[in-house]
């Protein structure tokens, strides 16, 4: 659903901003906001890559409950859309 999301989003922004090149700063600002979104995607596809990996290629999908409740699987998940979040923005910030 994120991958979906962010390709949506990234490909809305496209269609909307082909047009958008008159002012430099409206231009610069499409350009970044483009750049993010399709980061954003391809760390959405690495998750995925990842995660179907962990399933289908070491037979690691069951679901291993932790003591606080939550299954491994789903700590899983949490942890890589805190990194997901993260990684687009700081390589946005180095490259820019």
């Amino acid at each position: 659903m994120n991958l979906t999301m962010a390709l949506f989003s990234a490909l809305l922004a496209f269609l909307v901003g082909a047009n958008q090149t008159e002012s430099s700063d409206t231009c610069t600002a499409i350009s970044i906001l483009l750049h993010y979104l399709f980061l954003t995607t391809a760390f959405w596809n690495n998750v995925i890559a990842y995660d179907v990996w962990k399933t289908f290629g070491q037979g690691g999908g069951a679901f291993v409950f932790c003591r606080n409740g939550f299954s491994r699987k789903q700590l899983t998940v949490c942890s890589w859309c805190n990194l997901d979040e993260d990684m687009p923005s700081q390589k946005l910030c180095l490259t820019a």
